[in-house]
């Protein structure tokens, strides 16, 4: 009797050994996908960032296109919108 008792209680700590490792395991995989997503989202910051400069630099030396770009830009939107209010009619 004692055999099996023993048996079983090996059994258990062998299943508790291996729920831990699956523990441990999926805590580094989600640390690791957590520190990859971080650097992703600090380079998507820099190159926005960046970005902005750029816009804000072509803006300062072409007043003049930044706003027939703004004003066709609007005018398209504005069109857009036009013909969806018409349609709900």
């Amino acid at each position: 009797m004692k055999d099996v008792l023993d048996k079983v209680k090996d059994d258990v700590n062998d299943v508790v050994d291996r729920a831990e490792e699956s523990m441990k395991s999926a805590a580094d995989q989600a640390m690791e996908l957590t520190l990859e997503a971080e650097a992703k989202i600090r380079k998507a910051k820099d190159v926005l960032a960046k970005k902005v400069c750029q816009s804000h630099e072509y803006v300062k030396q072409n007043p003049e296109k930044s706003v027939g770009i703004a004003l066709g830009a609007g005018v398209v939107m504005g069109a857009i919108v036009a013909f969806f209010l018409r349609k709900k009619r």
